[in-house]
């Protein structure tokens, strides 16, 4: 599995996402699923396509410097749509 570069896990998935990942994984696609926590370092990767829409992560304990800000459509409850974008 070291060389696995695309990761594409659906199916109501429990848990959190692990605090280490290997460098050859660039695609990781894990929305609509029930993961939960914080995210991990290596989130805020260069070259990283993350997609982690719908979860339940904890925003607040994330540092700001891992989210672009107006990502709280993570959490699976959040209504993204409210307003119109400015």
């Amino acid at each position: 599995m070291s060389s696995l570069v695309h990761l594409f896990l659906g199916n109501k998935l429990t848990g959190f996402l692990p605090a280490e990942k290997t460098s050859t994984l660039q695609f990781i696609d894990v929305s609509y699923n029930e993961l939960s926590g914080s995210f991990p370092s290596w989130a805020d990767q260069r070259d990283l396509q993350l997609n982690l829409v719908a979860n339940n992560f904890r925003i607040a304990d994330t540092h700001s410097r891992v989210l672009a800000s107006g990502l709280n459509c993570l959490q699976r409850n959040f209504p993204c749509s409210r307003g119109d974008p400015r």
